[in-house]
């Protein structure tokens, strides 16, 4: 493990309820690593949710794919895997006459739907928000890792500002982003309605819930935190000015009354981080936090420089330019230190306040330590 495991010894005995795990999850009385894998198996499916109260331009209702990763019964299984061109608009296979066989596979480390671990639920959820152009897969580095502490992670395509929208030869970018804004709030809410206190695919918590994402996803989260009730942490990654996420809920930047962790870095050239995320920090109140990643760019928070999209990267460019210039280059850090590093703080604080870990919290606090302390800063409001 790169970084500090921190938890509380224990006997175990017949009578520990975490006695069939590898080690107790985060809890009162436990902190485990939040950089690293946790006490369970992951499991994953696939939701597809239709929201009949809202509808598309030929009457029928909006369908929002959701993944959703949760606590495994067992290890055993087959391992989902994914087809990257099952990302990609058929339309632009066409057009750069691609054939399904050129295109990488995104792989995971999950189960493929396998039975839901009930003896230790239910689970706190955790939404999981993509950004601009972006997938509901693109940060397993952080929603598996996630759910593998002991929660039920739901992440939605917000279509119509997918990946697979992007690389539409002729889609109106702008366009798409703008109604982003009107839909991805809604999106949320379905999510949630859906599996708040839910027994399918996994037991959900019907109590305080979380939620996260990344740039426009940061925006969403940020957002969701002004405006829906038991939302009860926050973690916006790459985030936009807090003023502009927060906009029509009502709640200004210094009413937010959960804890909220901007993740930023000082080489973002997408949202750049002076103006967005050390502007919005300056007018947030406690229990406020800021980790700031030194030379961290835009697509640092994701994981996007770890996968090896072959030719799809090559759509990419075409579409947006060379992102892998933001956040990927040998001037970034490294993803063996970073990604690790991203958790630490995200799922520390969501332990510490989802799990009702103070230890969670204590640990992320202290940092971990050695020559990990010189890629980041942690500003703490209190």
């Amino acid at each position: 493990m790169l970084l500090l495991f921190l938890a509380c010894t224990d006997p175990r005995s017949a009578e520990d309820p975490y006695a069939d795990l590898a080690f107790p999850p985060a809890g009162p009385e436990h902190a485990p690593d939040a950089s690293d894998w946790g006490p369970f198996p992951v499991g994953v499916t696939t939701l597809w949710l239709t929201d009949p109260d809202r509808t598309l331009e030929d009457g029928s209702p909006r369908i929002v794919p959701v993944e959703v990763w949760y606590p495994a019964a067992s290890a055993e299984g087959e391992l989902r895997t994914y087809a990257v061109a099952d990302f990609v608009p058929e339309v632009r296979l066409k057009v750069e006459d691609i054939a399904p066989d050129d295109l990488p596979w995104l792989t995971s480390s999950s189960l493929d739907t396998p039975e839901a671990d009930t003896a230790h639920g239910p689970y706190p959820l955790v939404v999981f928000s993509h950004g601009n152009g972006g997938m509901r897969l693109q940060s397993l580095f952080f929603t598996e890792y996630l759910a593998s502490h002991g929660y039920v992670v739901a992440s939605p395509d917000h279509i119509g500002n997918t990946l697979a929208d992007l690389l539409i030869p002729g889609e109106n970018e702008f366009s798409s982003t703008a109604d982003s804004f009107l839909y991805r709030p809604d999106d949320v809410r379905m999510v949630v309605e859906r599996l708040r206190g839910a027994d399918d695919p996994a037991p959900v918590s019907a109590g305080d819930w979380g939620i996260a994402g990344h740039s426009l996803g940061a925006w969403t989260a940020l957002h969701a935190a002004g405006e829906e009730d038991g939302v009860a942490v926050t973690i916006a990654q790459a985030p936009p000015d807090i003023q502009l996420a927060l906009a029509g809920t009502g709640t200004a930047p210094d009413e937010l009354d959960m804890p909220v962790m901007l993740q930023a870095g000082t080489a973002d050239q997408i949202l750049d981080y002076a103006t967005n995320a050390d502007a919005s920090f300056d007018l947030m109140a406690p229990p406020s936090l800021m980790a700031t990643y030194f030379d961290a760019g835009h697509f640092t928070f994701s994981d996007l420089c770890i996968l090896e999209l072959g030719v799809v990267q090559d759509l990419i460019e075409d579409s947006v330019g060379n992102v892998m210039q933001d956040g990927c280059g040998p001037e970034n850090p490294d993803v063996e230190t970073i990604l690790p590093l991203l958790r630490f703080h995200a799922i520390g604080l969501i332990n510490a306040t989802l799990r009702d870990s103070p230890g969670s919290e204590a640990a992320m606090l202290a940092g971990p330590g050695g020559d990990l302390e010189s890629f980041f800063e942690l500003e703490v409001l209190r």
